[in-house]
Order: structure tokens, then sequence, then C-alpha cells
């Protein structure tokens, strides 16, 4: 597999003084405080587990507080249904690993995240861009060798984010075609100008949902994700993949998660990080100069600009 360019960027990035960064989904932000606090009970756990390997699919505590977040998301789902991975980017592996099989063809967004074109090439598989805004174009796009579809809203790199019936369609168009939709929605809680996110309904047994805390939660550097099935075959073939690949998540991370999610109101953390990412993003002199090293005039036309973009984006 060849070396994912946006890492060569990110490297070279490192070397510029005070640059502006675009090139990859990693804040430049601290770790939330309100995590802090919950590292010694995280080690407490791991001291009474002895720290042997993690269970295989995720540990049950974590999984059973993730199966509540989906529950707000409106999905019915329980901890059977959570397999627990390293991030987003081992369940897009993860996924793959488990429901293709070379020769195979995947339908993405004619604009996406570069490493499903690695995955593609790695697993086989063959890639076909289309556009999601248009069901007619998806439609087209499917053949006899379709396996799934990868769909991802808020849209990297575009930021678009899809309306509901045209999620709707998506779920009804793989159930009637018996190819899976895997729903990466990692960015979900990232939206902007009272947007509304909406993702596909897991009852739809063909729908798989990749998540993670790396973007919402500001945390990347902590490794967790997860995966939700109603298939419980799935699920548990799923958590068998992992444990081929690393033997489980590391139980520090899982631990940690799971007592800031005892701990923590989500939705005030998240509202909380949403400030700071909109002060970023179009400009405001609380927290962009300090930090890039540039004007507040430049931020606020940079942020304008951006704002603009994303509103003729987000239309879908």
């Amino acid at each position: 597999m060849r070396r994912i360019g946006i890492i060569e960027i990110n490297e070279q990035a490192e070397k510029i003084p005070n640059c502006i960064r675009f090139d990859k989904g990693s804040s430049k932000f601290p770790l939330p405080e309100e995590v802090v606090p919950h590292f010694h009970k995280a080690i407490e756990n791991m001291r009474d587990k002895y720290c042997h390997y993690p269970n295989t699919g995720g540990e049950p505590k974590l999984k059973q507080l993730i199966a509540e977040i989906e529950k707000k998301n409106n999905r019915q789902v329980s901890a059977e249904n959570i397999t627990i991975t390293h991030g987003g980017t081992s369940g897009l592996f993860t996924a793959l690993s488990c429901l293709t099989r070379p020769g195979d063809e995947i339908i993405t967004s004619q604009y996406c995240f570069e490493l499903l074109s690695l995955l593609t090439s790695h697993f086989g598989l063959t890639q076909i861009r289309t556009d999601f805004s248009q069901i007619d174009e998806v439609k087209k796009a499917i053949t006899q060798k379709t396996k799934l579809i990868i769909f991802n809203s808020p849209e990297n790199p575009t930021g678009k984010v899809y309306s509901q019936k045209k999620i709707n369609d998506l779920a009804e168009l793989v159930e009637y075609k018996k190819i899976w939709l895997l729903s990466d929605e990692v960015m979900h809680g990232v939206v902007y100008n009272n947007t509304f996110w909406y993702g596909p309904s897991t009852d739809n047994e063909r729908v798989v949902t990749i998540n993670s805390f790396s973007k919402t939660w500001f945390m990347p550097g902590g490794r967790i994700g997860w995966i939700t099935s109603k298939d419980k075959r799935l699920a548990e073939l799923f958590g068998n993949s992992l444990s081929m690949q690393t033997e489980g998540v590391s139980l520090f991370s899982q631990f940690m998660m799971a007592e800031a999610l005892k701990s923590i109101g989500y939705e005030g953390l998240l509202a909380k990080r949403m400030i700071i990412l909109n002060d970023y993003s179009f400009g405001t002199k609380r927290y962009c100069p300090k930090t890039f090293g540039a004007t507040k005039d430049s931020l606020s036309l940079l942020g304008a600009r951006r704002n603009e973009f994303l509103c003729q984006l987000r239309t879908g």
C-alpha cells in the first residue's frame, strides 16, 4: 500500500512556523480538560483487569455507553451491535476486509477521503465515483459487481451535509439491490449555521456505520472508534477481524472514554468545542490570531470565503 499523501503534507506543514493548516483533521486544541480527571480512574480499572488482552470487539462497559449515544441518533441498538475500533480508519479497514472480496466494486462520492482510494487498491477493489446528491446517478453506477456504497456526511473534503431524504433514498436503494451502505459518520457533530445532521437507520441490516471520538471530542490521539451493525453475525465478524489485526483496542483508551462518557455531559462538551471550532473556522479574534500567528483581518476574510463556499455546497 502506498503512503497516504496527506501524511506527507502534514509532515511538511509541521516544519513551517505558524502554518495555517487545512491538511489533516487533527485540531491543535489541547486535550479537553474535562477528560483529564478520568485518567486515574482508567488506570484503576486497568489494575483490576491486570492489563490483560482486551475483550474481542471491545469492553462491554464502553460498548453499552456508545449504544446510548447511538440511541440519541434515533438508533435502537445494544452493546452487542457495537464493535470498538482504533478510530474511524480502523473501522473502514475492518468493514472492507469483512464485506468485500478482490474484484468487487465499491461506490464513493466523486469527492472523497484519500484513504478510500488506498483501501480500494489494497483490497483489490474497483472504485466507482458518482454524485450522491443525484440518486439516479447512483443507480447508474451500480453493476453486478457492486458490493457496497461508502457514504460520508458531513462529506470529507467538501463539508457537504446531505438531507434526510437523500440519505433515506440511498438506504432504500441498497436494501433493494442487496448491497451494503457503509456510512462514515466521524464528522457527524461538526456542523455549522444550524445545519442538522442525519444518518441512515440501522434498522436496515444493510446499513453499517463507522464513527469515532476523534473529531467531535477533539481527541484523535485517543484512537477510539466504533462500528454499528444490527446484524449480530457481522458484529461478531468485525470483532474477530480486529482481534486478528491487533488483539483488540488499547484498554487504557477504552476505559478512559468509558469514564468520560459516564461523567461528562456530552452535549455540553460538544457545544463548547463547537464554539471553539467556529472561532477557528470563521476568524473571530478570540482564538485564531493567537493560535495561527495570523492577523485578524486575514482570518476574517478567510473565514468569510470558506463560509460562502460551504453554504454553496450544503444544498444536498
